[in-house]
């Protein structure tokens, strides 16, 4: 190879490597990047925070339903020995419907003898009479 060869040889790789230096420069400088990156970050800040709401919504959400799962425990128990009182009070107002049954139909008896002695006593009344 001649000396003109190896110079254009030199020459060609310096070209090459500024040429590609000034479009490293180039591409890092333009606003597009800047922008874009600037852009992520943001992004990347709302996932940041929208995930640490719902982590804490999560978290509430959980102490609550254990809150309502102790009281819904609670009232279980309520109802239940209230459920046993409630019975014992149907059974005892059943048992005073069935006593005053009962008397009523002895009032009822002792109207119709009453209602049949007064008949007998007007006729014993009428046969004095006579």
């Amino acid at each position: 190879m001649n000396t003109v060869g190896k110079i254009l040889v030199v020459l060609n790789l310096l070209f090459a490597v500024g040429f590609c230096g000034i479009v490293v420069v180039y591409r890092f400088n333009r606003e597009e990047w800047r922008e874009l990156a600037e852009s992520r970050k943001q992004i990347s800040i709302v996932y940041a925070a929208s995930a640490n709401a719902a982590h804490q919504q999560a978290k509430n959400l959980r102490e609550q339903n254990k809150k309502l799962s102790a009281q819904f425990e609670q009232f279980m128990i309520n109802s239940k020995s209230g459920e046993g009182d409630l019975a014992k009070q149907v059974e005892d107002l059943r048992k005073q419907v069935r006593d005053q049954a009962e008397i009523a139909k002895l009032e009822i008896l002792n109207r119709e003898k009453a209602v049949e002695e007064g008949k007998r006593l007007q006729k014993e009344v009428a046969l004095l009479a006579k």
